[in-house]
């Protein structure tokens, strides 16, 4: 609940300058603010709930005959070049969103970053057309194959070669701060023509240095109607959830 988070955080703040409770309240714009909290909470006890998502244990998923030489080839050439190493649950993401996916003319995942998945899409050779795209290229970037990688940026305005049947975009749109995040949303839809999938970190609090989204269900069904939705839990740290939406 959007309305309920801005809220309570606003009251909260106003709560750390003023510790007198009873001033803090009798003030109007806080009694408005407890009247917003009172209407979205009855607005959702008289809501459908949500379709629950999927769950996968992320943390066990096997990385498979194709992810696990490329997060090998990653992890050596880390080693050699002395740029970042590679983790295993990134991998183990990677290789579980590879599973799903089905042969297509072409596929372009957003902001490859090490070009791990990449690498493990071209290797598969069920896509006709394969490219990553990417703000600019970081010091671990690595390709095992050859495919078109193209510097863009999601608030930028799509261009029509850098669309795809297929477009994954995972670990990038929380960092897209407001008011760029909408206008990056709806460009990263035009990208996909039949097919998206995006993963982002699921109610994260307090939020990531370098995020500036949060994400949970009602969110995600906003911005994805009609998606299906798949958590992607870890032993320990944060749940991903993956976001599958076709276009209609």
């Amino acid at each position: 609940m959007r309305e309920v988070d801005v809220a309570v955080r606003r009251l909260l703040r106003s709560l750390s300058r003023d510790p007198d409770l009873k001033t803090v309240l009798n003030k109007s714009p806080h009694r408005q603010m407890l009247r917003k909290v009172r209407l979205a909470l009855e607005k959702e006890a008289s809501t459908p709930p949500l379709p629950c998502p999927n769950v996968i244990r992320i943390s066990e998923y096997p990385l498979g005959s194709v992810m696990g030489p490329v997060f090998e080839a990653h992890r050596s050439y880390a080693v050699t070049s002395g740029t970042r190493v590679p983790r295993e649950g990134d991998a183990r993401r990677y290789a579980f969103v590879l599973s799903l996916l089905t042969p297509s003319d072409s596929f372009m995942d957003i902001g490859i970053g090490s070009g791990a998945f990449v690498n493990a899409v071209y290797s598969t050779g069920m896509m006709g057309r394969v490219s990553g795209m990417d703000r600019n290229r970081r010091s671990d970037f690595y390709q095992i194959h050859k495919w078109q990688v193209w510097q863009h940026r999601l608030q930028e305005p799509v261009r029509d070669e850098l669309k795809a049947d297929v477009v994954t975009c995972m670990e990038c749109i929380e960092h897209i701060p407001d008011p760029d995040f909408s206008l990056a949303v709806e460009n990263l839809k035009l990208l996909a023509n039949k097919r998206l999938i995006v993963t982002v970190p699921f109610m994260e609090y307090p939020l990531a240095k370098f995020h500036h989204q949060r994400f949970d269900l009602e969110r995600l069904h906003q911005l994805f109607p009609g998606a299906t939705l798949t958590l992607l839990a870890k032993s320990k740290a944060l749940p991903w959830v993956l976001v599958d939406w076709n276009k209609r």
